[in-house]
């Protein structure tokens, strides 16, 4: 994706304009490599809180005060397996659930919610 502005060709995460951004990107590409190869449990403080009778959740560690809002779905893969976040199994749970959705879109969107559920969890060791 390019800056609005820009005119140079860089993407947002790279070039001249700021050298700490490229070390984003990294990360970002290390996060991914944990996420698909770890299977990791919430952290023991994390709260899962369920709101709307299941429909959406919020996930709240008091360590650290960050809290994310969760959709139906991810409520109920958080409720289903707590102690057990694994990219694999999660894909494999929603490719049986939705037969009609494409399964590479699936993992797509799994490995982005794990993404962003994995400050509040932990490896299983």
């Amino acid at each position: 994706m390019m800056d609005a502005g820009s005119r140079s060709g860089h993407s947002r995460l790279s070039g001249p304009e700021n050298p700490v951004r490229p070390h984003l990107a990294d990360q970002v590409d290390v996060l991914k490599r944990e996420v698909s190869s770890l299977t990791a449990r919430l952290k023991p403080d994390v709260v899962l809180r369920i709101e709307d009778e299941g429909r959406g959740g919020l996930l709240f560690d008091p360590n650290s005060d960050n809290m994310l809002a969760l959709n139906q779905t991810g409520t109920a893969l958080l409720r289903w397996r707590p102690n057990r976040i694994s990219l694999d199994e999660w894909h494999e749970a929603l490719v049986n659930h939705y037969p009609h959705v494409d399964a590479d879109t699936i993992r797509e969107d799994v490995e982005r919610f794990l993404m962003m559920v994995w400050s509040f969890a932990e490896p299983v060791k």
